[in-house]
Formats: structure tokens, C-alpha cells, sequence
């Protein structure tokens, strides 16, 4: 905060408090967000930038970004006055605030242009930007079920992750490949990419996310009837990965896991260990995965009244 007054009074040509804040948004997005809401501009530039900021301050706090109305002037204010990177952020932004509201050809319709204003060749790109773009694009392509957009995507994803030299991102997106592979009913393609990523987490010291796709390996596993391999990748990752208790209940957020951990038990004949894990889903953002798992433990055994329990 002390820097941020000493850096009002250089009477700097754009306000040096917002030059300031922008500083911490990839850092400490939460004290930006709140030194933003106290700021107020009359000149016009220093108001775009301010909401320019505000909504990226509010993408990355998972708050309510500010109206499309207002993005949009901010996204032509730069077309007309920004350099190409301060195009690309606006654009993406107006696309988050669209995609908050459900509006998702519009979000990617502004994802799309946001890339398109990129100067990839420029010595001041911003590809750490870029690649927020594309995953923002990701992930509609995979709720649209589009997995071959998917992958294009997720490649140029990889390409600028690369670029920066972030290893972590590069091998997280790799991983996340498997969901166009799963689109596209391509299991083997899902264990490839999982095993690849798993080897590079742990040739890059990254030994807790080594153990991240066993889930999905277990489950691949699970359908194809080896159950014993299954166990073993379904041990190593609630042993190795941190994400579990001291009474072995997962973290917030991954508790879809015990989707899987429920169809082993099933398949093992156990079905009350079964109906215990698919009901832990329940109340926890994963209802109809619960459901459906409990359903498929009910016609291995149970009598038609659980049915309707």
C-alpha cells in the first residue's frame, strides 16, 4: 500500500496506482480486486483501464466481473487506442463476462477474436495471456463436445506454455488432453496421454501430481475388467497424492473420484462399500453421478424398493 501511494505522486501520464495494482493481479488477485473497488477515474483512458483491470481482478477472484455493456466499450476503446496485448486481455475478458452468463457462442466468438488480435511475433507478447484464451476455449469445446477443437486448442495451449517455459502447465495440460480423448472413446489414447504426463511430473520432481491421472487409469481399468490393477493405481494415488485425510476422505473439488472408487466395489461384489462411496457424492456438486452410481449397484442385487429410495 505504501508503494502504491508513493507511486501516485509521480504524476505519470497513465495513473501509476492502476499501473501499481496491475502489478498484483497475477500475485495477490484478492488485494487487487479490493485496492480496484476503492478507485474511481473521470478521464476516459484511465477509466477503461480501471474496468480493464476490475473485470480481470474479478476473473481470477472467481467474482462477478463487470456487465458486458461495459467490457464491450472497454473491448472497442482498445481496438481503436490499445497496443495488441491490451486487445487480446479485453476481448478475453468481454468472453469471460459472456461465458459467466451462460452465453457460450458469444464467449468463444470473443475468445476467437482475442487471439486473433495477437501479435505472436512481437517481442512483448503476451503468451501467458494467450494461453488463458485457449483454455478458456478448451473448455467450451469440451462442454459442446467438440473434442477435435478440443485438441487445437490444447495444442496451441502447449505451444505457448512451451514458449514461457512453464513445464508445470505444459504437463497439466497434457493430462487434461484426456478429455477429448474421452469424448472420443479412445482409452488407449487416455492412458498415453496420462502415463506421458505422469513420467514428466516425475522427471521434473512433481511427485504427488505424478499420481493425479490414476484415477482415471483405475477407472479405465475398472471397465476393462482388471480390477487388481485397479487397486494398486487406486492405493498409490490415495497414499502419494495429498489429497486425502487421515480418514481417507478426498478434498473439496475431487470428490467425483469416489465414482470410481464405488464401480471397484461394485464389480468386486461389495456392494454396500459400493452404495457407501457413490452416496458420498452426494450434496457435493457430483448428484448425478451419484445417482447413476447408485442405480447400477441396485441392479447388481439390491430388491426394486432401493430403487425408489
Amino acid at each position: 500500500l505504501s508503494l502504491l501511494v508513493l507511486a501516485g505522486c509521480t504524476g505519470t501520464s497513465r495513473q501509476p496506482q492502476l499501473v501499481a495494482t496491475d502489478s498484483l493481479l497475477l500475485s495477490r488477485p484478492d488485494s487487487a480486486l479490493t485496492l480496484l473497488r476503492g478507485m474511481s477515474f473521470t478521464d476516459k483512458a484511465d477509466r477503461m483501464y480501471h474496468y480493464l483491470l476490475l473485470a480481470d481482478a474479478c476473473n481470477k477472484c472467481y467474482d462477478t466481473l463487470p456487465s458486458d455493456t461495459i467490457l464491450q466499450e472497454v473491448a472497442d476503446y482498445y481496438d481503436r487506442h490499445g497496443s495488441a496485448n491490451e486487445q487480446v486481455r479485453a476481448h478475453y475478458l468481454l468472453g469471460c463476462a459472456y461465458r459467466d452468463m451462460g452465453e457460450a457462442p458469444h464467449a468463444l466468438e470473443c475468445y476467437q477474436t482475442a487471439v486473433s488480435r495477437a501479435d505472436t511475433n512481437a517481442s512483448d507478447c503476451n503468451y501467458r495471456q494467450l494461453m488463458s484464451v485457449y483454455g478458456q476455449m478448451a473448455e467450451l469445446f469440451y462442454k459442446q463436445n467438440l473434442p477435435q477443437d478440443l485438441l487445437e486448442v490444447s495444442n496451441k495451449y502447449s505451444q505457448f506454455a512451451l514458449l514461457i517455459q512453464d513445464t508445470l502447465k505444459y504437463i497439466r495440460n497434457l493430462e487434461l488432453q484426456t478429455k477429448a480423448y474421452d469424448l472420443m472413446g479412445d482409452t488407449l489414447k487416455m492412458q498415453e496421454s496420462i502415463k506421458t504426463a505422469q513420467k514428466l511430473y516425475k522427471a521434473h520432481g512433481y511427485i504427488e501430481l505424478s499420481t493425479s491421472g490414476n484415477g482415471t487409469l483405475a477407472y479405465i481399468a475398472i471397465i476393462r475388467g482388471e480390477l487388481s490393477e485397479a487397486k494398486e493405481l487406486m492405493d498409490e494415488y490415495e497414499s502419494n497424492s495429498g489429497h486425502f485425510d487421515s480418514e481417507g476422505n478426498i478434498i473439496k473439488g475431487r470428490e467425483s473420484y469416489y465414482y470410481i472408487k464405488g464401480l471397484y466395489y461394485k464389480d468386486m461384489g461389495k456392494l454396500d462399500s459400493a452404495e457407501y462411496y457413490m452416496r458420498k457424492m452426494l450434496n457435493t456438486g457430483n448428484d448425478v453421478d451419484a445417482y447413476r452410481g447408485l442405480l447400477s449397484v441396485y441392479r447388481e442385487g439390491y430388491d426394486k424398493d432401493s430403487l425408489n429410495r
